[in-house]
């Protein structure tokens, strides 16, 4: 007898609504937490999402099987308490002490694998509007600012590490993270973060830097900013000399939306908003940028002492091509 149509069609929250009337049914179903019956539904929900909705490539999967009780192995707590685990057992709610075969030592043996990307921001390289698009994709919990000494407290729900640090700082840690980079010819970032120095207020240095009082107070030139030790070759420092294979996508800031467009492919993120470009706040910039960049003996010197740093930033332009 053919079954008729369904007069509601039953979802994922009206199910869970009646697992009320299932427990009063089935008076068993009491013994199971009421979380581990949420994913149960949830699982069911995705199978036949899968098989009734095609994918970006227009496959569907095949039709969901029952699974008796032979071949349910696994079920899932949601949430759980954060002491349940005691030496070598497990105390899991609505069943008690178990023994426990553990593979992830510690909170941060969990954390670390959750963590998909490690994202360099070298100063004036577009890196702050490209935290904002980080900030839309994965969320203000999904994003960790890391711009001072020493290791942040990362949540379980960060999902991308991003600041002004080198690559060294998370060699082997977060084991499959993706190191991601943005690069600029290196005399025109050299002369940008120089003019944003020359324009920042002493004090409203985030990072405290005793370079910038130098700028400040001293009124360096250019070219005596750019012979601090410090300032040289910063892109490259912060590659920490690793091979520029290493990283899984090197951007251009000159192709930044063309970059990121590749870039929102290859990891498949949702829509968002570029924010309006980042301009420098130093007073006649835009009058004395020229200036520099007609003058070729100043940049000659800029490009000597920035030689390991051209290097780099063309070597990644031979690859974007």
């Amino acid at each position: 007898m053919p079954i008729p149509q369904l007069r509601d069609h039953p979802d994922y929250y009206s199910q869970k609504k009646d697992l009320v009337n299932t427990k009063d049914k089935f008076p068993e179903y009491k013994l199971i937490h009421s979380q581990v019956c949420h994913d149960c539904i949830k699982r069911v929900k995705l199978a036949f999402d899968r098989w009734l909705k095609a994918d970006k490539n227009g496959q569907k999967l095949g039709k969901p099987r029952f699974k008796g009780k032979g071949r349910y192995r696994s079920f899932t707590y949601p949430q759980i308490k954060q002491d349940c685990i005691q030496e070598n057992k497990i105390n899991l709610p609505k069943i008690g002490n178990i023994k426990l075969i553990q593979h992830l030592n510690s909170r941060w043996d969990y954390y670390k694998f959750m963590v998909d990307i490690i994202s360099i921001h070298v100063p004036k390289t577009a890196g702050t509007t490209f935290k904002d698009i980080l900030l839309q994709v994965y969320g203000p919990e999904g994003v960790c600012v890391d711009n001072q000494p020493g290791y942040p407290e990362v949540g379980a729900k960060v999902r991308v590490i991003h600041g002004h640090f080198r690559t060294i700082k998370y060699e082997g840690k977060y084991p499959g993270a993706k190191r991601i980079i943005w690069l600029r010819n290196p005399v025109e970032r050299l002369i940008s973060q120089y003019f944003y120095w020359k324009g920042l207020p002493l004090g409203n240095n985030p990072f405290n830097d005793p370079h910038h009082k130098l700028v400040i107070e001293q009124n360096l030139s250019i070219v005596e900013f750019a012979e601090m030790p410090e300032m040289r070759n910063l892109m490259y420092k912060a590659t920490s000399e690793k091979p520029i294979t290493n990283f899984y996508f090197i951007g251009i800031k000159e192709y930044f939306s063309e970059d990121l467009k590749k870039l929102k492919e290859k990891l498949n993120w949702q829509d968002f908003q570029i924010s309006s470009k980042q301009t420098n706040k130093y007073p006649g910039y835009q009058e004395k940028l020229p200036e520099i960049l007609s003058d070729q003996k100043i940049l000659d010197k800029l490009a000597s002492l920035n030689r390991l740093d051209i290097e780099l930033y063309q070597q990644a332009l031979r690859l974007r091509n």
